[in-house]
């Protein structure tokens, strides 16, 4: 075999070695993303699209859609911020589906408890509003309430109903698909 013979046979080699690796690398990322994707949580995958700041569309499980961004992910609940800087907050036992608007596929994020999640319920975010004068808009169970938040319980959330005359609504937090903060006053 000439040299010339030879440095084809190690050209040949070495392109066959690269495309095997390429294949290698590809089947290892697939596999990759499907282990990260079948260990994948709701809210990681909610708190994945707060840091990515892409806008989304949910649609709740009362065909409810809203369009913004993920602004907080609690234990059961996800806030969207609306174009209007209106922030909706919508049981995660609500969701049906939350689209990104854009094409990227978002990452998912791990099985691992998420610090973004840690700790906070709807019940704590509402209870740290009272006082503020908030008005709220209620959805639970097919029903809407409009009002002055008043009192957050243990399981019941209170307002005062913007209705005439003022009339009072006993909430159960349990049944709260979304609450959305109107203004302050």
């Amino acid at each position: 075999m000439d040299g010339a013979g030879a440095a084809e046979g190690i050209e040949r080699w070495v392109a066959e070695a690269r495309a095997a690796e390429a294949v290698e690398a590809r089947m290892q990322e697939r596999w990759l993303r499907t282990q990260a994707e079948e260990s994948s949580t709701l809210t990681g995958t909610l708190v994945g699209l707060a840091e990515s700041a892409a806008p989304v569309v949910v649609t709740t499980t009362g065909s409810r859609r809203h369009i913004g961004v993920v602004a907080m992910v609690g234990n059961d609940f996800v806030g969207l911020r609306r174009a209007d800087e209106q922030v909706v907050l919508i049981s995660i036992a609500a969701l049906a589906s939350v689209e990104p608007s854009d094409s990227a596929r978002p990452r998912t994020a791990d099985a691992e408890p998420q610090p973004a999640a840690s700790g906070v319920s709807l019940r704590h975010v509402l209870a740290s509003a009272v006082g503020d004068r908030t008005r709220l808009q209620v959805h639970c169970d097919g029903t809407t309430l409009v009002g002055e938040l008043v009192a957050v319980g243990l399981d019941v959330v209170t307002l005062r109903k913007d209705t005439q005359p003022p009339g009072w609504a006993y909430v159960a937090v349990a049944s709260v698909s979304e609450a959305s903060f109107l203004d302050s006053g």
